[in-house]
């Protein structure tokens, strides 16, 4: 990124003390969720990080969580979902000193998602995992954004065959893998097209809000 940096706030649900005092089993549960996601993130769990902030932030709506959460789902190449929460941060924050930092990674995850394409995954029953473009993704459905090619997608689940595909990625599309697996085999179908982003049902082309930035995901710190 540029000169200002995010970083994840480490102390959020702490700052919120005196709010939660007649609700101190609430509080209990939000600064746990808080710290399991803080301890998850820094050992490169995006997801785990992800699931237990927007636990947190259910539990105590705070705007800095977040901002938490959107570093989360950036590290998680979800450009739209970070893109979803910086806004909502800075428009229920607008005074907080991040406020800058947030605006700059707008502009950059904007110019970032013209370039690239989004691929979203949907699997039943569940699989273990999804392995694509070097990311490993637990949770479904996955939404991942990538650079423009062919893409080997692998998934596996126990007592399941595991299953590859080649896909291709295009610049300004939506992918939508409906993946089927069953005891003997794996099915997948996929298809894109043009549409709005974020539709259900056939891939649809993404457009990209923002203004032009650079540089890369923030990296996690006390601020």
């Amino acid at each position: 990124m540029s000169g200002r940096s995010l970083g994840v706030v480490v102390a959020v649900v702490c700052l919120a003390h005196a709010a939660w005092a007649q609700e101190p089993s609430g509080e209990e549960r939000a600064r746990e969720q808080h710290r399991a996601a803080v301890q998850a993130f820094n050992a490169g769990d995006y997801e785990g990080a992800a699931a237990a902030f927007s636990e947190a932030y259910k539990i105590h709506p705070d705007p800095k969580i977040r901002l938490n959460l959107a570093i989360a789902y950036d590290k998680l190449a979800n450009l739209d979902g970070a893109m979803v929460e910086l806004e909502a941060f800075i428009s229920e924050r607008p005074d907080h000193p991040k406020v800058p930092a947030a605006r700059a990674r707008l502009g950059e995850l904007g110019t970032l998602m013209s370039k690239q394409g989004k691929l979203v995954i949907h699997a039943s029953p569940t699989p273990d995992k999804a392995t694509i473009g070097g990311r490993t993704f637990k949770q479904f459905p996955v939404n991942v954004w990538l650079d423009p090619g062919r893409y080997t997608l692998t998934v596996e689940k126990a007592g399941i065959q595991p299953f590859s595909r080649e896909l291709e990625i295009k610049r300004g599309e939506r992918l939508e893998a409906q993946l089927t697996l069953d005891a003997s085999n794996a099915v997948a179908a996929s298809s894109s097209s043009p549409g709005a982003p974020g539709a259900g049902g056939s891939s649809s082309p993404v457009t990209a809000p923002g203004t032009p930035g650079s540089g890369g995901a923030a990296a996690p710190s006390t601020s």
